[in-house]
């Protein structure tokens, strides 16, 4: 019988969890999920082009407000959380992450859902709650994949949630109750 560690070693190294970006960088390849939440920053950093394999990437609790209209290769990425940041619109670039299924933006003060997020091909669910949305483009109805719209804690009123509901959407919509409030 095979000792353990040799047996261990022989298995195929699995992707692993980050939380420090000097850490991950000695081994970029097994970079899956890295959580760089609550670092003070104000910009993404260049770092971040050597994780191919990434997967997950908790970009929350910083100061970012825009992303460059390149984004690194991450062709695996299928969850972005850039909530509680201070983005007031969601990055366009974000289209070009071929599979990003969950994208949160919670808390940010994003004020629409623009008629581009169609272009996130792959997006499956959107989170806006807590954030400061006035309008949602009607071509959201259209988009190919979304199960979840969150629009929780908005500045959405009762009109702007009526034609929503009644455009019959594909996906599941979350908000609260409108105010018409002015």
């Amino acid at each position: 019988m095979l000792p353990v560690l040799l047996w261990l070693s022989l298995l195929p190294a699995w992707g692993q969890e980050f939380e420090n970006l000097e850490e991950a960088l000695r081994n970029p390849r097994e970079v899956e999920v890295l959580d760089l939440s609550r670092k003070n920053l104000d910009s993404l950093p260049a770092a971040l082009f050597h994780f191919r394999n990434l997967q997950e990437l908790d970009l929350s609790r910083n100061n970012l407000s825009s992303l460059p209209d390149s984004l690194p290769g991450w062709p695996k990425l299928t969850l972005l959380d850039l909530g509680k940041n201070d983005f007031t619109e969601i990055p366009s670039a974000l289209s070009q992450l071929p599979n990003l299924k969950i994208l949160k933006l919670n808390r940010n003060p994003v004020k629409q859902v623009p008629a581009y997020l169609n272009q996130f091909k792959a997006l499956e669910e959107l989170d806006l709650w807590n954030c400061e949305v006035k309008f949602v483009s009607e071509q959201i109805v259209k988009h190919p994949r979304l199960r979840i719209l969150d629009l929780r804690q908005n500045f959405l009123g009762t009109r702007e949630l009526k034609w929503l509901f009644e455009a019959e959407p594909r996906f599941e919509l979350k908000t609260t109750y409108g105010c018409d409030c002015n």
